[in-house]
């Protein structure tokens, strides 16, 4: 390479807690500080930044280790006299974010309404949300064909169209259900927490384990 860097910015996500992650350590090398990100959720991040001599083809090497406890979740039934726990309503500014269409969300799109409307997934009056993400994935596990295609479209709008995608687009059109119907939902993107495949690389899917999923609020369950 022929370019010139005098200066490098890198800014690296902060691994949160949550039910499911716990006791979260994070460490970088170089050292990194933490600071809050600008979006609507106001995040943690870290950041470092290293210094050039301004020669062309410079290399940054780093180190980025996470450290946590994972935790399987489960949704089961109460037993007789058993109270579930006390769970506050989801923030007004999260609800907003979990409810609104994206690039990839896209449930306003034309060809993502009229495909609700062939599959008759409209919630019905005093349809709980568990009920009908029922009914979603219902169609999707019936109609779907997985196909790992890293370049392919993945937006609601394209997915649901040719019932052909992987992991991501599949989470899409589930999202975009619940999302058009007032249900609060967000797409999970990450790693699975499972070792990688013998003689594989960083970069390579049976290495990083890459991996989306979806979750939705409902009220009193969280």
């Amino acid at each position: 390479n022929t370019f010139a860097v005098t200066k490098w910015q890198v800014f690296l996500p902060d691994a949160p807690e949550h039910p499911a992650q716990a006791k979260v350590k994070t460490a970088t090398e170089p050292g990194s500080k933490v600071l809050t990100e600008k979006g609507p959720l106001a995040r943690t991040v870290r950041y470092f930044e290293v210094r050039e001599t301004g020669k062309p083809g410079a290399v940054l090497s780093m180190k980025f280790d996470i450290e946590a406890t994972l935790c399987s979740r489960e949704l089961v039934e109460l037993k007789p006299g058993e109270k579930p726990p006390e769970v506050p309503p989801l923030p007004d500014a999260a609800r907003k974010l979990y409810l609104a269409p994206t690039t990839c969300v896209d449930y306003e799109a034309k060809a993502f309404r009229d495909w609700l409307d062939t599959k008759k997934l409209t919630r019905a009056k005093g349809e709980g949300e568990i009920a009908f993400a029922e009914r979603v994935l219902e169609v999707i596990r019936a109609e779907f064909a997985y196909h790992l295609d890293p370049d392919a479209d993945k937006r609601a709008s394209v997915a649901c169209a040719s019932a052909k995608t992987d992991c991501a687009g599949m989470t899409f059109v589930l999202v975009g259900a619940l999302r058009a119907h007032g249900i609060p939902a967000r797409a999970l993107v990450g790693r699975r927490a499972l070792p990688p495949a013998p003689n594989s690389k960083p970069g390579d899917l049976h290495h990083d384990r890459p991996h989306v999923r979806a979750e939705f609020f409902v009220p009193g369950v969280g």
